[in-house]
């Protein structure tokens, strides 16, 4: 898809890699929706519009339909309608399964995996009307992988993985391309927060050890992904220092 003079929505941009995609949209041409819950998310749309860009921000709960609702009205009042719809909104918890209560698991799932269903599912009639746009997810390689310091976290991301790749026929129907992102660690707030909290109780693991991904490098990806118009039901996986590649699924002769 060509991306200048499209519109995109880009959820949980008030930093991280939702402020660096937005950022990236926006330096090739695209009008920016900046979303967050986070009032924050004001200063990524004055720092597109200071650079040149087009941006507003809107505040919104994605685990709210009515919000989301509000969200996908405040699209269309304001530019006319979106092409472009980038689900990133996401939280973590602290590692340790047995450590966290349910409702804390409960409430990763609503945020991780729940908002990306209502959100794709309200979007898709509207790009439908537009003649079609691309959605895209953002996801976790540790929805690819076991990830036993958090498994809830992966299982939430290994679900929109598999409903992502479960929507790819939503290319031919509808003109609408769905992939996700599938980022190693990414050098975002969060990531940083658990680091300290990690090092502060002299908890070991891998992850201490593992090196960040700038965020600019996932916006990067975001951008090849929805230009790529060939892509539809694909997982972008993002590594430090090494070109962004498509993950390859094992063919099992069960497609449906």
């Amino acid at each position: 898809m060509e991306i200048s003079g499209r519109t995109a929505i880009v959820t949980g941009a008030a930093s991280g890699i939702g402020r660096a995609t937005a950022m990236a949209l926006a330096a090739n041409g695209a009008r920016i929706v900046v979303v967050d819950i986070d009032p924050i998310g004001q200063r990524v749309a004055d720092e597109i519009e200071n650079a040149g860009g087009e941006a507003s921000f809107f505040v919104a709960n994605v685990t709210s339909t009515t919000s989301l609702s509000e969200m996908f009205s405040y699209a269309e009042a304001t530019y006319g309608g979106f092409d472009i719809l980038h689900n990133n909104a996401g939280v973590m918890f602290p590692s340790g399964f047995e450590d966290q209560p349910i409702e804390a698991w409960v409430r990763m799932i609503e945020v991780n995996f729940l908002s990306v269903v209502r959100a794709t599912h309200a979007a898709i009639p509207l790009l439908k009307r537009r003649g079609g746009g691309a959605i895209l997810q953002t996801a976790s390689v540790a929805g690819l992988l076991a990830y036993s310091s958090s498994p809830i976290y992966a299982a939430s991301k290994a679900a929109v993985v598999s409903f992502t790749r479960s929507l790819a026929a939503l290319k031919k129907s509808a003109n609408v391309a769905v992939n996700c992102l599938c980022p190693e660690l990414v050098d975002t707030p969060p990531i940083q927060e658990s680091r300290l909290r990690n090092r502060a109780v002299g908890t070991s693991t891998k992850d201490l050890a593992s090196p960040l991904i700038p965020a600019e490098a996932v916006a990067a990806a975001a951008v090849e992904v929805i230009r790529n118009e060939t892509l539809a039901g694909q997982a972008m996986k993002v590594s430090p220092d090494r070109p962004a590649e498509l993950f390859e699924f094992p063919d099992w002769g069960l497609q449906r």
